[in-house]
């Protein structure tokens, strides 16, 4: 019998071609062998990439910001390292400039943080008879978070803008330097003492040349394990209307929590001229309104204590006088807004797009115009968005002199028409005068659910503090003729915001109860924040007001007294009713010897 062949048929001869085992070995391993190559330069690819494409791999630019120094630097205007542990980095780079290091460390110590102190007792000798200096900051986010150098350098000189700019660094540049005016002392231009929960104070506050607004704080008394405190504030007018709301906020800087602070260190937090106040506000006063919030604790923030550890609401209130008008940013165009007439450009904003029957819409408005004109009010229509109907006509005053090519920002208050049906407007504003280009806004109105009724009331005091706001007695409260010592009443109070104006009581007040004896002495007294802060109150709106006062423990006869004053101002000052007096009084009552056993 015939062997069989030892080669494999040729193709086409009818039978498949097969490799030899060996071969299939060999390819299979080949394969594998490129999968891991091209696994291998994938991962040297994706490598190489991230160096060039990702910034987590970019490098500081020392060199680049040494190569720009060497051209600027001489012996009167030398350098600021900030921090002062990257001098052997700079040393490196720059063997023949010698910086001055804030502060001196050649190793990283996230504890020596800069501050006011520090940062004066280098800089004041270093820089005295400078006319300039470059401040170079590194990780000043560790060691300088509250910008002490920088603070410090703009007390003592101009910022001159540089559109230098160096990956991982910032290059910054002051002239005209005085290092005299160089202190440990903060830069306070008022003092204003609030104490929040005797746990943090306010010492005062500064505006800046640029506009941003500096605020002075001192831990007191804290909690341990030390609180990250939050801020919150917004800005009104000396009227009382809202103008800026600031976003809430840590005391300082974002990576300078109050956890980082030392007690008794006083400590600056900047807040940008574009959030406390914005853009268009002229020079003026205005309310700045502080509250102070630890967000693990309770959001409704800390008590605002008197000198006597009283209890005196929520909130701060500082009187801050702004020198001089804040221009637009570089980037608006303000004859691009709305001509409302020929030559005069508004942008009006908006502050609350919905509000209740009988609320008021707020409204703040942008005028621009090139030259001098005066504006003096603006008609208001509501026109229904379902139908062609419209209501309304009312005219609100502006009063505004413009100067040419000066923008002003101007607020009102638009109260909704009580006979306003619910429902979706157009907020129209055309001028008071013809022609007109009338511009209109989407509002919502929703039905009223706040109170204008007043309760029966037991008794009946009817007494107008400062034409702003009045008690007018009130109402499930039982007076009794004479009670035992130290017995709690429940007292229910009756407010009613003031009518006869349009606009809202100037702060949010503070009512004091007192127990007055036979010789008028304070016997007794609960001082607490009218409710829902007395500048939010509508026009005749009614607010209920409760309270628990103890009996004085002495007996004899008292006088149970009502005062309203401002918890903001120094002084406290008080309202005064139209008789000239500053209290009203609620009742008299005995207070019976303790009964002998």
């Amino acid at each position: 019998m015939a062997e069989p062949h030892p080669n494999p048929p040729h193709s086409g001869e009818g039978t498949e071609s097969t490799p030899p085992p060996q071969w299939g070995r060999l390819g299979g391993g080949i394969l594998a062998g490129l999968v891991g190559i091209g696994l291998l330069l994938a991962g040297f690819i994706h490598a190489d990439r991230n160096w060039f494409t990702d910034t987590a791999f970019t490098k500081d630019q020392w060199r680049e910001v040494v190569g720009y120094l060497r051209g600027h630097v001489d012996a009167n205007n030398p350098v600021v390292l900030v921090s002062g542990h990257a001098w052997p980095i700079w040393r490196y780079y720059a063997p023949e400039i010698e910086p001055v290091r804030l502060p001196e460390i050649e190793i990283l110590d996230v504890n020596a943080v800069v501050d006011l102190d520090s940062s004066a007792q280098i800089l004041r000798p270093a820089l005295l008879g400078k006319s300039g200096v470059w401040l170079v900051d590194w990780q000043e986010e560790v060691i300088d978070p509250a910008d002490a150098a920088g603070l410090q350098l703009e007390r003592a000189g101009d910022e001159q803008p540089t559109d230098a700019q160096f990956w991982g660094l910032r290059l910054r540049r002051f002239i005209n330097l005085d290092a005299r005016t160089i202190s440990n002392a903060p830069p306070i231009q008022q003092p204003f003492q609030a104490n929040f929960g005797d746990t943090v104070e306010l010492l005062g506050y500064s505006i800046e040349k640029q506009g941003d607004l500096l605020l002075f704080w001192r831990l007191t008394h804290p909690p341990q394990p030390l609180p990250d405190l939050h801020l919150t504030g917004e800005t009104r007018t000396a009227e009382g209307l809202l103008y800026s709301r600031i976003g809430d906020r840590r005391l300082s800087a974002y990576d300078f929590p109050t956890f980082r602070w030392q007690i008794g260190q006083i400590v600056a937090g900047r807040i940008p001229v574009a959030e406390w106040i914005g853009a268009g506000a002229p020079a003026g006063n205005y309310q700045l309104r502080l509250g102070v919030y630890d967000p693990a604790g309770d959001s409704a923030g800390f008590d605002l204590l008197g000198e006597k550890g009283e209890r005196l609401g929520k909130r701060a209130t500082v009187e801050i006088a702004q020198p001089q008008p804040i221009p637009l940013p570089a980037d608006e165009q303000p004859t691009s807004w709305h001509p409302i007439v020929d030559g005069l450009f508004v942008r009006p904003i908006l502050v609350n797009s919905s509000a209740q029957v009988g609320e008021p819409i707020l409204l703040q408005i942008l005028w621009f115009s090139e030259t001098p004109r005066s504006v003096e009010g603006l008609v208001v229509h509501w026109n229904e968005r379902s139908r062609a109907v419209q209501w309304g006509g009312e005219r609100v005053a502006v009063a505004l002199a413009l100067a040419a090519a000066q923008p002003v920002r101007t607020v009102h208050q638009i109260p909704v028409p009580v006979e306003l049906p619910p429902g979706d407007y157009w907020l129209e504003l055309s001028a008071d005068t013809l022609p007109t280009r009338p511009v209109e806004l989407p509002v919502t109105i929703h039905p009223a659910s706040r109170s204008f009724e007043l309760p029966a009331l037991e008794p009946v005091l009817s007494a107008n503090f400062g034409e702003q706001i009045v008690l007018t007695g009130l109402t499930e409260t039982e007076l009794p003729e004479q009670i035992a010592p130290g017995v709690v009443l429940p007292l229910t109070f009756v407010w009613q915001s003031n009518g006869t104006h349009r606009v809202p009581a100037r702060t949010d007040y503070t009512m004091s109860v007192q127990w007055l004896d036979g010789d008028g002495r304070p016997a007794g007294q609960w001082d607490e924040r009218l409710p829902r802060g007395s500048s939010a109150w509508l026009p005749t709106e009614v607010i209920s007001q409760i309270i628990k006062l103890a009996a004085p423990e002495q007996p004899g006869e008292y006088r149970l007294i009502v005062a309203v004053y401002d918890a903001n101002r120094s002084g406290l000052p008080r309202l005064r009713l139209p008789n000239g007096d500053d209290f009203v009084q609620v009742a008299r009552l005995r207070i019976l010897p303790n009964a002998q056993p």
